[in-house]
């Protein structure tokens, strides 16, 4: 694999990404970021409860895909110089990482250990302003539960119906509920 991108744009999506990177977790491929290169480079991560995927423009040389320490990987393009960066990954999982006078050598991860996105049906979207959906969320956060133990209250159930969205949540104790008008007319859909 090789490619070229620049500097920013990669901090950035690094930035989005590592959100998703798990800290405390018994497998390292799950503290990795996955690097994959096509036409352009998208970069994911997944802690097998939130998974975050974002693409870049690249100038892909060559295709392949690696997985790379966040940590390490993070702060490598953190203290590059606002250029253009270079990722070479050799058959031996090898990646050398080059900006101006900088080079860096790290060693990568196969991906084959690195989980896959699940697949989402474009058929089944709703159209939702950021800021409905910003709004909603904000006014049931609140009831939403912090104890581990009660997994089933750390989350709150969306609902999406003909012309709605509801989202509910519920700690044990408080009980929140939000509903908007929305334009959908199909089956109905909880999660």
């Amino acid at each position: 694999m090789k490619l070229v991108c620049e500097t920013a744009v990669l901090r950035e999506a690094i930035n989005i990404v590592q959100k998703a990177v798990s800290t405390r977790s018994t497998s390292p491929i799950l503290g990795g970021i996955l690097l994959e290169a096509t036409e352009n480079l998208k970069l994911t991560a997944n802690d097998m409860d939130i998974a975050i995927a974002c693409q870049i423009d690249a100038d892909v040389v060559q295709m392949g895909a690696i997985v790379l320490d966040h940590k390490i990987f993070s702060e490598i393009v953190r203290s590059l110089p606002e250029q253009h960066v270079t990722i070479f990954v050799n058959n031996d999982l090898n990646t050398i990482i080059t900006s101006g006078l900088s080079e860096f050598k790290i060693m990568g991860m196969h991906v084959d250990e690195f989980p896959e996105l699940p697949e989402v049906l474009k058929q089944q979207g709703i159209q939702l302003s950021q800021m409905s959906l910003k709004t909603m969320i904000k006014q049931t956060l609140f009831a939403t539960s912090t104890n581990e133990n009660r997994l089933i209250l750390t989350g709150s159930c969306f609902e999406i119906g003909d012309g709605f969205i509801k989202i509910i949540s519920v700690d044990g104790f408080r009980l929140a509920f939000r509903k908007e008008v929305i334009p959908y007319k199909d089956k109905p859909l909880k999660f």
